[in-house]
């Protein structure tokens, strides 16, 4: 069988001389040598970088952790990070002697050693336990609390503990975060729902994760959606780095004995005025606690703006514009990015700091 010809070109695509086919070729080598001359530059240039970027992407975690004032300019094996924004420059570095998180809970005395369990076998890791209903053998006992009145005490507790500490104890200038949760929160793993706290306390204390308020998703939050940055989490479980603890603490107390979570709904207006989607959610983990989901809510827009008054009225005048809708979970939009306002509001960080100092030292008393 004859073997098969391609047709002839065109007439202006035909090479119709020697000298335009040996133009061509020169013209071809010519590029080929320069792109390889470039190529190698680069690579002398780069020197160990691009092993280095290889490296971290084979020890960071499965989900992007966000950076903040405070944060550390290397990643976790001390390979150059991308260039940091200026305020982060401007912020300086994360302490690396902060190594310890702190979880702090409270409910029946019957969840004590089930809990004690999970956190003592997490490394670098500190348990704080107040029971409300009967004496248990290391928590804080204290009969017939309201939710702010206990998480209150046990915030107390850990911080007196945490600075009376002698040389060689964990001190409170080692501790990163501090997580306050429900007795009965578990974190899973997005999506496999398998239980996660090991994974999620080991993105805590990586040195990259510094952004100052975290908390896992919700219920209202798709398991597709990417991480998020909201002004309104459930107080299911907050995580609060060190330095950001007097923005949410001590929790008000008035009104307290009326409705449970009315100091919740305190604190998210706080948010708005003071650090509006200021909580990031990690797109890898999922706060589960079915039955928070169940108790009775509702917005007493009154009591809420009376404490306000009360309690915080350097930052008013306060006032309720509208009943939070069906999510109230998301009482602002969410945010794809971090928010544009990546601190605290210095007029609230410098009120909220008093606060917390008198609180600390007996002469506030909420």
């Amino acid at each position: 069988m004859p073997r098969r010809q391609n047709p002839p070109l065109p007439l202006p695509f035909r090479l119709t001389s020697l000298s335009t086919k040996l133009f061509i070729v020169a013209g071809v080598s010519i590029f080929v040598a320069i792109r390889l001359t470039l190529q190698l530059s680069t690579t002398i240039s780069l020197g160990d970088s691009s092993l280095s970027a290889h490296d971290d992407a084979a020890v960071s975690p499965p989900n992007e952790i966000p950076m903040h004032p405070g944060g550390n300019d290397s990643v976790g094996n001390g390979s150059p990070a991308k260039k940091a924004p200026p305020w982060h420059q401007q912020q300086g570095t994360v302490d690396q002697n902060r190594n310890y998180i702190v979880y702090l809970s409270q409910g029946p005395a019957s969840s004590y050693i089930r809990l004690q369990h999970r956190f003592n076998n997490l490394p670098n890791a500190l348990f704080f336990y107040h029971s409300y209903d009967q004496e248990c053998n290391g928590c804080v006992f204290l009969a017939n609390t309201t939710l702010p009145r206990g998480r209150n005490l046990v915030l107390k507790t850990a911080l007196q503990s945490l600075m009376g500490n002698q040389a060689g104890s964990t001190s409170v200038a080692q501790v990163k975060y501090f997580v306050m949760m429900d007795d009965d929160v578990e974190v899973q793993c997005i999506p496999s729902r398998r239980d996660c706290w090991f994974e999620y306390h080991t993105m805590l204390l990586d040195q990259r994760t510094t952004w100052p308020l975290l908390a896992p998703k919700f219920y209202v939050d798709g398991d597709a959606e990417p991480a998020l940055y909201h002004t309104c989490r459930d107080d299911s479980l907050w995580v609060m780095r060190w330095d950001y603890v007097h923005l949410l603490y001590p929790f008000p107390t008035k009104h307290d004995k009326k409705t449970w979570n009315i100091y919740v709904q305190a604190v998210w207006e706080r948010m708005k005025r003071c650090f509006p989607n200021g909580f990031h959610s990690h797109k890898g983990y999922r706060n589960v606690n079915p039955r928070h989901g169940t108790y009775p809510k509702g917005l007493r827009k009154g009591l809420v703006v009376d404490l306000l008054n009360d309690e915080y009225p350097t930052l008013g005048p306060w006032k309720i514009q509208k009943t939070p809708d069906e999510r109230p979970f998301r009482c602002t939009p969410a945010l794809k990015e971090p928010p544009l306002q990546q601190q605290a509001d210095p007029k609230c960080t410098e009120l909220t700091k008093s606060r917390f100092e008198q609180w600390m030292n007996g002469t506030l008393v909420v």
